[in-house]
């Protein structure tokens, strides 16, 4: 179901706290854009976006952090597409959806980009939403429920991957979630050539 509603001084804050995650389960990474932090697990991550599986084995093996310096690199866009990874629930606000299709175009989220685009193509041409224009776009929320995408795209098939693969390796003491993102190298991903990167989105 797709929603609307206004943004509150409450969503303002949520979005602007850096993403700072429980310590029992510390981070592995931190994005940081425009200098804001956005902190993140290389397993979750890995699991939901093959961009980030391949980064993650390659460029940013050794990475804690990982500074974008592009300026037309949406924060609110990243954060709430991080966000979604986590939660199969996704809501940005309006002004940021064409940012967040671009951010998809890069991580190959590409179920969760037809719908962004789409949705975009609405706003433009409806009615129903034409009568809402003088609400500042700023101030609307978009909301979209992971479970309206294909199930190999919802968080419990991503995080069933993690589980088998951390299954698999029981038996083997100390690993490092490092080593866990490696193991998904295994698994092959087709169809998907990494030409473009969030560092040269624009």
């Amino acid at each position: 179901m797709l929603v609307y509603h206004q943004l509150s001084d409450f969503d303002s804050c949520n979005l602007s706290n850096g993403g700072t995650s429980p310590s029992y389960f510390p981070p592995g990474v931190t994005f940081y854009l425009h200098g804001r932090p956005i902190e993140a697990h290389r397993v979750i991550l890995s699991a939901r976006s093959p961009y980030f599986k391949k980064k993650f084995e390659t460029d940013w093996r050794d990475r804690k952090e990982i500074r974008f310096s592009r300026e037309k690199l949406s924060y609110p866009a990243f954060y709430n597409h991080v966000h979604f990874f986590y939660s199969d629930r996704l809501e940005i606000a309006v002004d940021d959806m064409e940012d967040l299709v671009r951010i998809c175009k890069v991580c190959k989220c590409e179920s969760l980009q037809k719908v962004i685009e789409k949705e975009v193509r609405h706003q433009k041409y409806s009615t129903d939403y034409k009568s809402l224009q003088d609400i500042d776009n700023s101030q609307r929320r978009y909301i979209l429920q992971g479970s309206s995408l294909p199930e190999e795209d919802h968080l419990p098939f991503a995080l069933s991957r993690v589980l088998q693969i951390s299954l698999n390796n029981s038996i083997q003491k100390g690993k490092h979630e490092d080593d866990l993102v490696l193991r998904f190298g295994s698994m092959k991903i087709n169809g998907f050539e990494f030409e473009d990167d969030l560092a040269d989105v624009n």
